[in-house]
Formats: structure tokens, C-alpha cells, sequence
């Protein structure tokens, strides 16, 4: 019964998800040129640019010429664009703009037959739990606890969700026959391995490519290569060539299970104007009020933890908090002493301390602009910080333990933290794309 109710649920949650997306009179475009294929989600699109019909992505910013290249959009909703339709309009626009057709979305490719493929595929999956439940009950308590999780989980909107996807890039692959390299964002998500099955499975020629755009933890699940070279993993592939945007990066890379031979060290496309960035300048601390700047996650829990530090300091007169949310998830808080920004230069100068979790890739931006900041730590956690092994820096695991470090008189020497900066960048930085030009055989003038 639980099940079924479960089921129902995420069931429901689907087919509302499919009657908003689903296009009926979509007529998915065909590639028909053998320029490289980048893929990745429309959500970290600037959308005042987007209106323009011009392209620039978050991820791959670094590239100003977009026409020689094609690209194939995932579909996320996110507070930017909340449709598929919205994003449909957005790359139509980007396409004319162009007058180059190189610009296509993989939700054009979500039509009724893939529906129907995908709801047999889900109906059959709770058959097949529906029977193994029946088979453990005279199972011990914990076989049954661990069944629960699995069964759980395949029957959630999100695997209902990647069931589409898979059938979305397998229609993408039967219209559309490759014969140039694809790149894609690299964070060993479901849909990246239902790309490089696909690759695998057609006998492309083409190479695939994991490029690597954020940082990367020490010990990263992302960033984990799961597979035994010894032995085949039945449905499972790695990218041919993984693309790594810091040498740091490549090292960590190696030690979670990457071979040497697979790794290239290329240039950033996300951060190359990290080193163009204007150093923040702090105030000095006095024994008045300190504003303390908070970003936001987007983990839900840690977001929860900062709602409630910021909340304990609504009657201290001490404290003006800053807060900066994360694109994705934006917060709703009200209170005197708290102003939401949304972009640093609004409050450049009157920085006192900065607050960070200990996920967020933020972390790397302020240490570029001479601060290290103080990082959230789940008590006993594993701290994921792109500054863990990099630099010290200080973190916390309580309302209690922050408000010690808030009693500090004043950040470590910005000049100390400047000059260790000149000897020690994490990603690799070069504006002309050198390595980026060769590898995908450019003219240098482009």
C-alpha cells in the first residue's frame, strides 16, 4: 500500500511535468554538419542576453564565438526559466539572431512515443517491485530496510524523470547520425551516462569529452571514477578524454581513480576573469557594527542552518547581515537588520566578514579577491570545500562556533593572502584559449 500511494504520487508528478513540457506540433531540427557537439543544461543561460538572441552560458562563457560549434540544450527548470516553452522561444530567438541553425533542444525531442515508451518502461518497473516485495517477507528486518531504500528510489520523480531522458537522447541519436566529438558538462549526472551510453552503443567514431567547469573536492562522488578497467560494467562508460580546468583539479582526479592518459589540462571557460576581478576591500574591524555577508547553497539543509544564524541575530544591534542566495534556490527572509543583494559591488565596500558552505564554489571567487572565508562544516562531516588542501582557512559547525570567529579583530593580511595568490592559482587562466584552440583545431584568429 505504501508503495502504490508512492507510486501514485510521483506518478501524478510525472504526467503534470509531461503535459507542461510536451510540445505536440514539436518538429525536432536535424544536425547536419560535423561541427563539434557541446551539451549541457539552458538554465546557466544569461537570460537579458538570451532576449537579445545572443548566447552566453555560465559554463561556457570563456567561448565569444558560439557559431562554430553546435548546441544541444537539457531542459532544468530553475526561477530564470520556469518552461520548456520559455526556453523553446529563447533558442529559436538565438537561432535567428545567428541565421545559423545550431542551437537544439533535446525537450523538442519529448513526444508522444517517447511518453508511451517511457510509461511502459515505469508501469513495468512497479510490477517488478510489486512482485520482489512479496518474495522478502520472511527476509530479516534489515534486508528488508535496504530493499526499501532501492525500491524507493526507483519509483521516484527523478528516475521517472531520467527514463524520459533516456528515451528523449535515444530518438536524439536515431534522427541525428554523429560524426563530430561532443563535450559535455561533466558531473557524473544520470543523463551524462545515458549520453555516453548512446555514444557507446551507435559505434560513433567521435570521441566524448567531460568538461569539468567548477572545482573539484577532495573526494568528490562526482568526481569518482566507479568503474573497474578490469572488468566491463554492463550499460556503464567514463568519457573518452576528460577535460580539467586546474592542475590542482587533475591531481585529485588521478587519486579518486582517473587514469593520467585520459586527463588534459585546458584553460577555464567559467573563471578566466577571476584574475581580472577587483579586490574587495574590508573594513577595518572596530568594535561597532560588523556586516557579515552570507551566500547561500544549494543544499536545502545548509540554507535551513543560515536561516537560523541570521534569524538568532535579528536583535543584534552588532550585526547588519548581507545576504547573496544561490541562482537556483533564492531565500525568503524579512528582518531589520538583513538586506538581500544580488551581486557584490552593491556592498563592495563595506564587507566585514563573509560566510560560505562548505559546497559552494563561491569560496574559490572571494579567495581570488584577497579573503578566505568562513566555512560551514557539518559537525563530523566531510568538508568539500574547493579551498580544502588548496589553503587554511577557518570553519564552523555551530551559532556558536561562528560567533567566535566573528569576535575576531580582523581577516588574515589581505597582502599575505595577495601574494600567495600571485604563486598559487587553481585554475588554469589564458584569455587567447591556446590549449582549447588546438584541441578542437581552430584557427587561432577564432
Amino acid at each position: 500500500i505504501d508503495y502504490f500511494f508512492m507510486f501514485a504520487k510521483n506518478f501524478l508528478v510525472l504526467v503534470n511535468f509531461i503535459l507542461k513540457n510536451i510540445n505536440f506540433f514539436s518538429k525536432p531540427k536535424k544536425i547536419e554538419n560535423n561541427k563539434p557537439i557541446f551539451v549541457s543544461f539552458f538554465s546557466y543561460t544569461n537570460k537579458k542576453n538570451a532576449l537579445k538572441g545572443n548566447y552566453v552560458s555560465e559554463y561556457w562563457k570563456g567561448f565569444r564565438y558560439t557559431k562554430n560549434k553546435n548546441w544541444l540544450h537539457l531542459y532544468d527548470s530553475s526561477p530564470e526559466y520556469k518552461s520548456s516553452n520559455e526556453v523553446r522561444n529563447y533558442i529559436k530567438k538565438i537561432n535567428n539572431k545567428s541565421k545559423v541553425i545550431n542551437h537544439f533542444f533535446l525537450e523538442d525531442y519529448l513526444t508522444i512515443s517517447v511518453v508511451i515508451q517511457s510509461l511502459f518502461k515505469i508501469l513495468s518497473i512497479y510490477v517488478f517491485i510489486i512482485k520482489s516485495n512479496s518474495q522478502l517477507k520472511n527476509k530479516s528486518s534489515y534486508y528488508n530496510q535496504y530493499y526499501k531504500f532501492f525500491f524507493e528510489e526507483i519509483i521516484s520523480f527523478s528516475f521517472f524523470r531520467n527514463i524520459l531522458l533516456f528515451y528523449q537522447f535515444k530518438k536524439f541519436f536515431k534522427k541525428n547520425q554523429i560524426n563530430s566529438n561532443i563535450f559535455f558538462c561533466m558531473e557524473n549526472q544520470p543523463w551524462e551516462k545515458i549520453l555516453l551510453y548512446f555514444l557507446v552503443k551507435n559505434k560513433y567514431r567521435s570521441k566524448s569529452y567531460g568538461v569539468i567547469h567548477s572545482s573539484i573536492r577532495f573526494w568528490d562522488l562526482r568526481f569518482m571514477n566507479f568503474k573497474d578497467n578490469k572488468r566491463n560494467i554492463n550499460g556503464y562508460h567514463n568519457p573518452n578524454m576528460i577535460l580539467s580546468n586546474s592542475k590542482f583539479g587533475s591531481k585529485i582526479l588521478k587519486e579518486n581513480g582517473y587514469k593520467k592518459k585520459i586527463i588534459i589540462n585546458v584553460e577555464t571557460l567559467r573563471y578566466l576573469n577571476l584574475k581580472d576581478k577587483k579586490k574587495l576591500r574590508l573594513n577595518k574591524i572596530k568594535n561597532t557594527k560588523k556586516n557579515v555577508l552570507f551566500l547561500s547553497d544549494y543544499d536545502d539543509d545548509c540554507n535551513n542552518f543560515f536561516k537560523q544564524i541570521i534569524h538568532s541575530y535579528k536583535d543584534h544591534k552588532d550585526k547588519f547581515i548581507y545576504l547573496k542566495c544561490h541562482k537556483l534556490k533564492p531565500i525568503k527572509i524579512f528582518q531589520k537588520n538583513l538586506k538581500i543583494i544580488n551581486n557584490l559591488n552593491e556592498i563592495r565596500k563595506k564587507i566585514d566578514y563573509v560566510v560560505v558552505s562548505n559546497m559552494t564554489a563561491a569560496a574559490l571567487d572571494l579567495y581570488y579577491e584577497g579573503i578566505k572565508p568562513f566555512v560551514y562544516l557539518k559537525y563530523n562531516d566531510l568538508d568539500y570545500s574547493p579551498l580544502y588542501r588548496f589553503t587554511n582557512y577557518s570553519t564552523f559547525s555551530s551559532i556558536e562556533s561562528l560567533n567566535q570567529l566573528l569576535k575576531k579583530k580582523k581577516y588574515t593580511s589581505k597582502k599575505k593572502i595577495m601574494n600567495e595568490i600571485r604563486f598559487k592559482n587553481y585554475f588554469i587562466i589564458d584569455k587567447k584559449l591556446s590549449i582549447w584552440k588546438k584541441l578542437l583545431n581552430y584557427d587561432s584568429k577564432k
